[in-house]
């Protein structure tokens, strides 16, 4: 409640309604998979924690943001192909878009609070 609190606060109820939504779309996902989907639900927390760190190591701009959703999605196909290769797992465009659902989550959780975050290097 204090994170929305402080998000409404700083970007307004537009900001919220968007966040909402991509939290609706991970779920409605995860719901038309079935509930053996649930397993896959650790692809949230990785993928947007990747996100994170990606998005941190750019400079807050529109670029950085492009890029970071790029680098995200690329990751994510890329495990998806090496997945295929595998006898034991199996290949799946759905993994590929939770994936990107995921790090978009995990962006629409930081980037409230990007401005204050200084990165030096």
């Amino acid at each position: 409640f204090l994170y929305a609190t402080a998000v409404w606060e700083r970007h307004g109820p537009v900001y919220l309604l968007k966040c909402g939504a991509v939290i609706a779309g991970a779920v409605v996902l995860l719901l038309l998979r079935g509930f053996s989907a649930w397993v896959e639900c650790a692809h949230i927390p990785i993928f947007a924690v990747l996100a994170i760190l990606i998005r941190l190591s750019f400079s807050a701009s529109q670029r950085g943001l492009l890029i970071t959703l790029l680098v995200a999605f690329a990751v994510g196909a890329v495990d998806e192909i090496l997945q295929a290769l595998h006898p034991e797992r199996v290949f799946d465009l759905y993994d590929i878009g939770l994936n990107f659902v995921s790090a978009v989550l995990g962006l629409a959780a930081i980037c409230p609070f990007l401005s204050r975050v200084k990165v030096s290097g």
